[in-house]
Parts: structure tokens; C-alpha cells; sequence
């Protein structure tokens, strides 16, 4: 991929995927954590914590592991002639997505609930991610590393979103604390771009996260839906509008959206608009 993006003149960003995307011999290792989402599909991941003797205590043995495929991805990565032309690795690891949040169940309060999310949780579950971010800035220390984030950590009894700004805040910050202990570039990248509620209210908290991260970091990134246009997102040039008002150099867009033909004349004229590189998943 990256002799074609030098044919291209392009730049790529790699990661690992994680959560419920853990290959299976991770749990040859590990006792992964079962849970259903609302269409009685079964999936696994693993959690921050393990409980001995009926107490929870910090997952060391897959941060272990993962840190052992870290450093065996950074041995890869940095094996490439044409390494130079990887603009970003994304910090990964999370036990439950990609990103910052919390999605065990979806809409499915039962599940969630089953986790036993109280402060002891969370205190565990920053520990484990600032664990991972010391991970990548260990094996990356020569390329620019990506988080993202956003407020969705949980499910209410009422089946919508829980919403908490701690973990996201918190381990966010510590990224970039780090980061400049080590000389590491650190992009923050909101998840959440697409959605009306927030990116018409600049007094929204995720918005203010994002001002507060911007003024500490070069550079600040935005990732898209999978498919604005469906289920009610904001339309996509109201969206790249947001990033540009936000001071945002980095958007990415998903396959759905680049390859939706009344998008393409949209995407090309923001391309000119962003000073930074523009990278699609």
C-alpha cells in the first residue's frame, strides 16, 4: 500500500483494531468478556479489569499482550523503505472500540448493566488506557500517534446514550502530557462530526474538549459517519464547515461517503479548504 500511495503522491494512517476485533488467539491467552447487542448477536472483547477473589483488579495480562503486538507492529512499520509517507499511527487497544466510548451492548441497558459501571470502573478503565498510550509512545516515538474520542460511555435504562466527559477528558490530556514529555505529536480526533446536536452548539462540552485539546496540540482531527447520508446526520458540507470553524486540519471520511457521487464535487472543493492533509478510512 504505501509503494501505491508514493505512486499517488498520498500519504496513509495505519492501526491495529481492537475491541470486538481482537483476533481469536488473543483468547487463547485471555478470558474474553461475552455481551449481545439488541439483534441477539453474541460478540467478545476483554475488559480493563480482572476480578480475584471477587475484587477488581487492572487487566495486566492483556496489556501485555498488547504490548507485545505493538511493539512487533512497530517492528513492521518501521521496516518499510517508504515509512515516511505514514502521516499517523492511531493509539489502540481500547477494550471496548477504536475510540474513547463505551458501545458494550449498544441500546442494550441489560448489558451494560452487567458491567457494574461505578467509579472504581472508570478509575480502571483510565488507568488501562493510559497504560496503552505509554505503550505507543514507547514503540512510536518518530511518527505523529492519533486518538480519538468522544462522550458515548454507556447505555441509560431508557436504552439511550449515557453520556461522561471524565474518561474522555482525562486520558485525552494524559496523551498529550506525554507526548511532549517524549517529542511525540499528538492528535486529538472527535468522533462525532456528524451529528446536528453538537455541531450547531459550540457551547456543547465535546466542543469545549476540543478547544481545550487544540490549544495544547498542532494539530486536531475529525472523523465522519458511516454514511451521512443516513440516519439523521448532519449534512456533509455542514460538516466540513464545522471542522473549519473548529480550526480542524485533519477529516476522515468513510468509503460510504467518498464513493456517494453527490459528495464528490462536496469533497473536492474541501480538499482545497483544509490546509492539512485529508486522509479517508
Amino acid at each position: 500500500m504505501l509503494e501505491e500511495a508514493k505512486k499517488a503522491d498520498k500519504k496513509l494512517a495505519y492501526s491495529i483494531l481492537t475491541g470486538i476485533h481482537v483476533p481469536s488467539w488473543v483468547f487463547e491467552k485471555i478470558e474474553p468478556y461475552y455481551y449481545s447487542y439488541p439483534d441477539g448477536r453474541k460478540v467478545r472483547s476483554y475488559l480493563p479489569w480482572k476480578e480475584v477473589n471477587g475484587e477488581r483488579m487492572l487487566n495486566n495480562e492483556m496489556l501485555e499482550i498488547w504490548a507485545n503486538t505493538v511493539k512487533e507492529f512497530s517492528r513492521v512499520i518501521h521496516s518499510q523503505p517508504e515509512r515516511d509517507r505514514i502521516a499517523f499511527i492511531f493509539i489502540t487497544g481500547w477494550p471496548f472500540g477504536n475510540g474513547l466510548e463505551l458501545s458494550v451492548g449498544l441500546s442494550n441497558y441489560e448489558e451494560f448493566k452487567k458491567l457494574k459501571w461505578d467509579v472504581e470502573a472508570e478509575d480502571l478503565y483510565i488507568k488501562y488506557c493510559k497504560r496503552v498510550i505509554n505503550i505507543f509512545i514507547k514503540e512510536f516515538s518518530d511518527i505523529p500517534l492519533c486518538i480519538a474520542f468522544t462522550d458515548y460511555y454507556g447505555v441509560e435504562p431508557d436504552g439511550k446514550h449515557r453520556r461522561s466527559y471524565r474518561e474522555s477528558e482525562e486520558i485525552v490530556n494524559y496523551a498529550i502530557e506525554k507526548g511532549k514529555e517524549n517529542n511525540v505529536k499528538i492528535i486529538p480526533m472527535g468522533l462525532f462530526m456528524g451529528h446536528k446536536g453538537i455541531i450547531s452548539n459550540p457551547y456543547h462540552k465535546l466542543n469545549i474538549l476540543m478547544k481545550g485539546f487544540k490549544e495544547k496540540v498542532e494539530m486536531i482531527g475529525f472523523e465522519g459517519p458511516m454514511g451521512s447520508y443516513t440516519g439523521g446526520y448532519a449534512p456533509l458540507k455542514e460538516q466540513l464547515d464545522y471542522v473549519l470553524n473548529m480550526g480542524g486540519k485533519l477529516v476522515l471520511l468513510w468509503h460510504h461517503d467518498v464513493i456517494y457521487p453527490s459528495y464528490f464535487e462536496i469533497i473536492r472543493s474541501y480538499n482545497d479548504k483544509l490546509k492539512g492533509v485529508n486522509y479517508i478510512k
